[in-house]
């Protein structure tokens, strides 16, 4: 089983530090790349967080540069700025870019997992997550599994995680980022979900495990980042149409509920917040187990 990692990634270094030790040992890793860029959108929401060369200004460059040096699975693009037809499909461009790497290296993975910066699986479930990929009818091109929002608002930043989550409304949304590897797969129309060459997206032949618990779990920190980041790509996804498109505003008004929440609040939609019990990736458990 050959898999290959894809993160698209800008000012990641509250995680991509532990994301790189935790998954660097994924069974059967051939490739990771990473592809650095800034959706213009988001520069233009948020001028102060981007360089002029549409790259990081917390670090990440820096660490991204290294990564080739110590270990040759690592690929690094420097892609920079980033724009489409539309502002909603301003990450595509960006996204395209591993998938012209894996085809130009002639990497040939079985399947690919799309891993932004802020995701985690702990090692048991990395293992499992192949075993699933592995079983994958061949009808289906991709695989749903269970996310979990970890969350720790700005008041509670100083907090190991994952301690609470955030469930229901916008929480239960789910995503796809395990797919079986075809060459020729594109970003065009959507930069979550690609599609195949012949015009079907990934996940409308999905295979949905995303109700079953005993499924591989994936972990995101989106709400748990710092205030700094996290905020900024509140502003992005307001400014890209989301807050005059009267289908997803509710999506805008729910991710700025993480910034005022306080316990016991509800959240839009029916969300709630709860305490976290599930697995816990490697790299958090030290920090869990100092805590009195």
């Amino acid at each position: 089983m050959r898999v290959a990692l894809c993160s698209l990634v800008l000012n990641e270094m509250e995680w991509l530090p532990l994301s790189w030790e935790q998954h660097k040992d994924w069974p059967g890793l051939c490739a990771w790349v990473f592809v650095e860029a800034a959706d213009r959108e988001y520069a233009r929401a948020n001028p102060t967080e981007v360089s002029a060369a549409g790259l990081s200004v917390d670090g990440t460059t820096g660490f991204l540069r290294q990564l080739p040096l110590a270990d040759p699975r690592a690929v690094y693009v420097p892609h920079g700025f980033s724009s489409g037809p539309s502002p909603e499909r301003g990450k595509c461009e960006a996204r395209q870019r591993y998938f012209d790497v894996l085809e130009s290296l002639r990497v040939r993975p079985d399947y690919v997992v799309m891993l932004d910066g802020d995701e985690f699986y702990a090692r048991e479930d990395q293992e499992r997550l192949n075993e699933v990929m592995r079983r994958l009818p061949r009808e289906n091109a991709s695989a749903v599994i269970p996310k979990r929002e970890i969350w720790r608002p700005p008041f509670w930043h100083d907090q190991p995680v994952p301690r609470y989550e955030a469930v229901g409304g916008f929480w239960k949304m789910p995503c796809c980022h395990w797919w079986r590897w075809v060459p020729g797969m594109h970003h065009r129309d959507c930069h979550n979900t690609p599609t195949l060459p012949n015009g079907v997206p990934v996940n409308r032949t999905a295979l949905w495990l995303d109700k079953d618990p005993d499924a591989p779990q994936m972990l995101h920190m989106g709400f748990a980042s710092r205030p700094r980041f996290r905020l900024a790509k509140n502003r992005y996804y307001a400014a890209r149409g989301e807050s005059l498109d009267v289908q997803r505003l509710w999506h805008v008004q729910a991710r700025a509920e993480w910034e005022a929440w306080r316990p016991g609040q509800l959240l839009t939609r029916g969300g709630r917040v709860i305490p976290y019990e599930g697995p816990v990736p490697e790299c958090f458990r030290a920090d869990l187990e100092g805590e009195p």
